[in-house]
């Protein structure tokens, strides 16, 4: 899980802080809904591996600023 996170984190200045961020409510809200410690550790992983997809995602696409096009 360290090493997927730190691919993720690699595709852009934003997705560590931003991945941390999502684990950090995901595991609140789990919480606050009375998650076993089983279901709160799965749901961290997949909080923290999100936006795995990133990885294959070409840079001109994930880095444009604005909106992206149909091109």
């Amino acid at each position: 899980m360290n090493v997927l996170g730190c691919a993720i984190a690699e595709r852009d200045s934003t997705t560590n802080s931003h991945n941390y961020r999502v684990t950090f409510y995901a595991l609140r809200l789990g919480e606050a809904i009375g998650l076993s410690r089983e279901k709160i550790h799965d749901l961290i992983t997949g909080a923290f591996l999100h936006d795995v997809g990133k990885i294959g995602i070409r840079d001109p696409i994930l880095l444009k600023p604005g909106k992206l096009t149909s091109e």
